[in-house]
């Protein structure tokens, strides 16, 4: 049975926690599993699993044990998703994604900003995978068989907030990974936060860019859509976007 689960819905988060896991499975001698696909549950066979694009109806059925679920502001999701699917991520056995890279490369960037909003929300994201926005939405985040934690908490100190959590699952002592190989500045080849490059995956570091990157007409619509979400784990993005 899988040890311990991360379920994540977001380029940034999933990259951090496959090579924090891939780190410590290197030093601890423990098996990884990483799935892209929404139908995906936990591998028994695996001391580790991350599982992105979850879902929660699928979660909730077959999760075997432990598990932590990384969440982020929807507001930041699709500004950062708008840069990586115009420019850095990869293509290569993803259709929607190339199809829709097509269409960001002819629009302006607010209209690139809505198209990518309505991208996210698309259940058919993806070959069984549906959109981070389309799984956030419809996520019980009162079933306490999932530890919500917040993506802008995670990059402050990703071995921190991970280890006390692994440790918890486990009868024997880990290595923890060094908590300086997973800093903006490691990860991104020497950028300081605030550095922009659009074309890279680790494009600035600036966890509230969304404040200057989004059109006012689609922080308005992600605002009323995930309220309760935004309400829950957000609360100064409703106050800081709208009045309150």
């Amino acid at each position: 049975m899988a040890n311990f689960t991360i379920l994540t819905h977001h380029k940034c988060a999933t990259q951090m926690c496959r090579l924090f896991f891939v780190d410590l499975a290197t030093r601890n001698g423990l098996t990884v599993q990483h799935s892209h696909l929404s139908t995906a549950t936990a591998s028994v066979e695996h001391d580790l699993s991350l599982l992105t694009n979850a879902t929660y109806e699928v979660q909730s059925q077959a999760h075997p044990g432990r598990c932590v679920h990384v969440i982020r502001n929807p507001l930041s999701i699709v500004a950062s998703a708008y840069f990586s699917h115009r420019y850095s991520h990869p293509t290569e056995y993803w259709p929607e994604l190339a199809a829709q890279r097509d269409r960001l490369a002819g629009v302006s960037q607010a209209d690139g900003m809505r198209a990518t909003m309505d991208f996210l929300e698309a259940e058919a994201f993806g070959w069984n995978t549906v959109g981070p926005l389309y799984a956030l939405s419809r996520w019980d985040f009162d079933d306490p068989t999932f530890e919500v934690l917040c993506m802008e908490d995670l990059v402050s100190d990703v071995v921190g907030h991970l280890m006390p959590r692994l440790e918890a699952g486990f009868e024997t002592p880990l290595v923890a990974p060094r908590a300086a190989d997973f800093t903006f500045e490691a990860l991104s080849g020497g950028r300081s936060k605030g550095s922009e490059n659009v074309r890279s995956h680790y494009r600035s570091g600036v966890v509230d860019s969304w404040r200057t990157d989004l059109p006012q007409d689609v922080i308005d619509r992600l605002c009323d859509t995930y309220r309760p979400l935004l309400q829950r784990f957000y609360p100064d993005t409703l106050l800081n976007a709208q009045g309150g």
